[in-house]
């Protein structure tokens, strides 16, 4: 996620970014379904990134210009600073 939105900031804007808040039950859920994978064989994993880890990725090159927060997720749409 964090080379991601480090990669879209060399791109033209605008970028919309959704990542799972960092909340104690979607951490949770991402240890519970990924368990589920891994009982499944299944090559997918679920991962929860601290948002200020992928807000911080952003700062080198976008800036938000929209953010909006649900129970599960964060929506950020940034633009190219400058």
């Amino acid at each position: 996620m964090l080379r991601l939105v480090t990669a879209a900031a060399q791109h033209a804007p605008p970028h919309g970014v959704e990542f799972p808040t960092g909340a104690w039950y979607m951490r949770a859920g991402e240890k519970v379904m990924n368990f589920v994978m891994w009982l499944t064989r299944s090559g997918f994993r679920f991962y929860v990134h601290p948002p200020q880890a992928v807000l911080a990725s952003a700062a080198a090159g976008l800036r938000p210009v929209q953010q909006k927060s649900s129970w599960p997720w964060q929506i950020v749409v940034f633009e190219r600073a400058g």
